[in-house]
């Protein structure tokens, strides 16, 4: 198995920094993969002091539309991670959301060489929780194992980016997943984590 335990994962989200942590609470949250988190832009991050705060983020690998809600958890990561931002190297960096300590993109590349900090950021914490096993990619393997206890298979995919197969005519005739849908896979998702009694 390649999902991550619910106390393994605790573990290592209060083992890890805070330039780091709103990268694992995304990829529970919403299993965001690492690229998609490296190309994320502060301009485009919503109003966080809204009452609920949704992100509407297109998977780069597919295109294709995602959208989900943001955990209080992961909201107040984020926050606490822009108070100390590190300030980007070079202007390619300038309007992107999350930086590495150095000011630097967290996945960077170069024809085909492709640098993942995330990757060996998450193996240091893991190490540090004392953790066995487990890659930051396994957050999103986690997230649809456990999102799909709701049954609703439509909005997990939704959430996840997941592009629609061609012979598949349910997924091609289905034009809109409801926000309330969306909302309950991913608090779902939360109170499994955190065992969360003030889940709607």
């Amino acid at each position: 198995r390649k999902d991550i335990a619910a106390k393994d994962l605790l573990a290592i989200i209060k083992a890890s920094s805070i330039t780091f942590r709103p990268l694992l609470l995304l990829g529970i949250n919403a299993g965001i993969g690492n690229l998609d988190l490296a190309e994320m832009k502060l301009s485009e991050l919503p109003d966080l002091d809204a009452p609920e705060v949704w992100i509407d983020l297109p998977r780069g690998k597919t295109g294709t539309d995602r959208r989900f809600v943001l955990w209080p958890e992961t909201v107040s990561a984020i926050r606490k991670y822009l108070a100390a931002r590190p300030g980007p190297a070079g202007l390619s960096n300038v309007d992107r959301l999350f930086l590495t300590r150095q000011g630097l993109a967290w996945v960077r590349t170069r024809a085909k060489d492709r640098q993942d900090a995330i990757t060996g950021a998450f193996t240091r914490y893991r190490i540090a929780a004392k953790v066995d096993r487990g890659t930051f990619y396994d957050l999103r393997r986690t997230f649809q194992t456990v999102a799909a206890d709701t049954l609703d298979f439509p909005a997990v995919q939704h959430i996840m980016g997941h592009a629609k197969r061609a012979n598949d005519m349910s997924a091609q005739y289905t034009q809109h997943i409801p926000d309330e849908r969306i909302r309950k896979v991913c608090n779902h998702v939360r109170q499994w984590l955190y065992g969360a009694d003030d889940v709607k």
